[in-house]
């Protein structure tokens, strides 16, 4: 929004300089709020040398989406540019991105997004943006996504690898345990989505590793087990979180606690374990002296790991085979008063993987790298 029109989007009371009885947070907000906002970028994504991110204007509003817009950098040319902007009133018309969902593949931005369904009630699908024409489709929707009652809003977010999309759908019961999981994959020459997944008792949610889907259970023994599409691991543990797996290497992790979010998991306390299946070498890395609330994400020969130290989060690169880790970035994890439980929710997005590109957000600047 622009200082012009500031009026539409808040309360009367808030127009007039001589009102009586509004809290010194409400004066501050109102001086605030007459002036142009920079924007914060709230999602971003990587793909043929360019970043995306996608732009809120509603710092101050209670109901944000109502000033958005879509950017694209060029990353040879140090070109940004703007690929569409909406700023409107219209609820139907506002654009609300599921937290970490956006990715991008053959020249289209997908994102997991509100529909409006009446008055009030909305539900699920993923769109499209073409980063050409800043068309947005709604592409994928499903009466599964529909009559869904917080916390189970379908579609919890996409997985782009190899060139190929999936879309995934979490539900859970209580206590935020899963209890259901299903998988789509978009045909690329169709555009349709075919259910290539579900599972109705999840132990562990199953993951996307290098196109091949790998889920988790526990034997007779309560040994965790891994389920690849080659070979099934059982590994020496009775509790232990899936990392990633494939035909090379089975990684799996430790820890003594798991902070669930709204779109993944944060643990603290952690070691590594990293099963090496053609040398038949297992490493193990101690994850404590990095910090605590790991997240951790499999990228090329090695891991980026991101931990919190107060309101710091600093991302580090981690090379098994030689033993090492480095620092990538500094990275911070919210700004202003942000409370302790807060910085775990903006932790977990810390880090987005596109296929073969990596970024990295540290509250202040888009970082990224080529896997």
């Amino acid at each position: 929004m622009t200082a012009d029109n500031w009026q539409d989007y808040y309360p009367e009371y808030l127009y007039d300089d001589s009102a009586e009885g509004i809290s010194e947070h409400e004066i501050q907000m109102r001086d605030a709020i007459r002036s142009p906002q920079k924007g914060d970028i709230t999602e971003y994504t990587m793909g043929d040398g360019m970043l995306f991110f996608f732009v809120n204007y509603d710092n101050y509003c209670s109901s944000s989406g109502h000033s958005t817009a879509f950017f694209k950098y060029d990353i040879a040319e140090k070109k940004l540019s703007e690929i569409v902007s909406y700023d409107t009133l219209e609820n139907n018309k506002t654009i609300g991105i599921m937290v970490n969902s956006m990715k991008y593949l053959d020249g289209k931005l997908y994102y997991v997004g509100s529909v409006p369904d009446g008055d009030d009630s909305v539900y699920y699908g993923v769109y499209s943006l073409d980063t050409e024409t800043g068309e947005i489709k709604l592409c994928f929707e499903d009466d599964d996504f529909k009559d869904r009652e917080s916390p189970n809003y379908p579609l919890d977010t996409l997985v782009c690898q190899n060139g190929r999309l999936y879309a995934v759908d979490l539900t859970y019961g209580k206590e935020s345990d899963i209890t259901a999981q299903v998988i789509y994959e978009m045909n690329s020459e169709t555009g349709e989505w075919d259910k290539v997944f579900t599972e109705d008792n999840v132990y562990r949610p199953a993951q996307i590793c290098n196109g091949g889907i790998v889920t988790v259970d526990r034997n007779e023994n309560k040994k965790v087990c891994i389920h690849t599409e080659s070979y099934d691991f059982e590994s020496p543990f009775r509790n232990a979180e899936l990392i990633y797996a494939d035909d090379k290497e089975t990684d799996i992790l430790l820890a003594d606690a798991l902070h669930k979010t709204y779109n993944g998991a944060l643990y603290s306390n952690c070691v590594l374990h990293v099963f090496d299946r053609e040398t038949m070498e297992h490493y193990s890395f101690d994850l404590k002296e990095l910090g605590s609330a790991t997240e951790i994400k499999k990228v090329k020969n090695g891991y980026l790991i991101t931990n919190r130290e107060g309101f710091i989060a600093p991302v580090y690169y981690l090379m098994p085979d030689l033993g090492i880790a480095f620092q990538v970035s500094l990275g911070r994890s919210g700004s202003g008063n942000v409370h302790d439980e807060d910085v775990l929710y903006y932790l977990r997005n810390i880090l987005s993987i596109n296929d073969n590109n990596v970024t990295a957000f540290n509250y202040q600047e888009l970082m990224y790298m080529e896997k």
